[in-house]
């Protein structure tokens, strides 16, 4: 190879000619490529970020922590969701769910007499329609949230492959979501959380 400029030899894979200065077609290239680059992670960056979590570590921590992590996950993750679009998830509601959820736990049980109901298991079966509700009012909301954020964004097929399983959402609601996350994540939809 030889310098355009000054005519002197070059090495095949030199960036700048040695004698003159000047930059080769093979450094040009390489600037070109590591501009791009660099403008990859700035458009990364400034998109909005969400925590990455490994799905098999969430199954852990999420039995681990006798479900309680569903309920946290939606109160943690509440703020960065509603930077996402105008439709919001109140994190008081998120609140709401994680109190009613501890109380459930740790709430005494009553004398058991059999063929009757006792006040605190009554009390008891009234906190887990309620608890069953939120979680999944707030799968629910969370979803159209994540799908909204995708519509907006003009991929609306992704917008519809967020989420899609109704009984899956249902079941496993911020394991699911967290799933549908990471998938944004990975198709720079999102920008992980560091």
């Amino acid at each position: 190879m030889i310098c355009k400029h000054c005519g002197a030899p070059l090495e095949f894979n030199e960036e700048k000619c040695s004698y003159c200065g000047s930059i080769t077609p093979y450094g040009l290239e390489k600037l070109k490529h590591e501009v791009k680059i660099e403008k990859n992670q700035e458009k990364i960056n400034q998109l909005p970020k969400m925590k990455y979590s490994n799905i098999i570590s969430s199954i852990v921590i999420y039995v681990c922590t006798f479900f309680i992590y569903s309920p946290y996950w939606y109160f943690s993750r509440a703020d960065s969701l509603n930077k996402l679009t105008d439709k919001k998830l109140n994190k008081w509601i998120a609140c709401l769910f994680l109190i009613l959820y501890l109380t459930a736990i740790f709430m005494p049980k009553g004398p058991r007499i059999e063929g009757e109901i006792s006040q605190e298991q009554e009390i008891f079966n009234y906190l887990m329609y309620a608890i069953m509700g939120l979680s999944i009012w707030l799968a629910l909301r969370v979803r159209a949230i994540l799908r909204k954020y995708a519509a907006d964004c003009n991929k609306t097929e992704i917008a519809l492959l967020t989420a899609p399983s109704i009984i899956l959402l249902v079941l496993f609601g911020p394991l699911y979501l967290q799933y549908s996350i990471n998938k944004m994540i990975k198709i720079n939809l999102l920008s992980p959380e560091i």
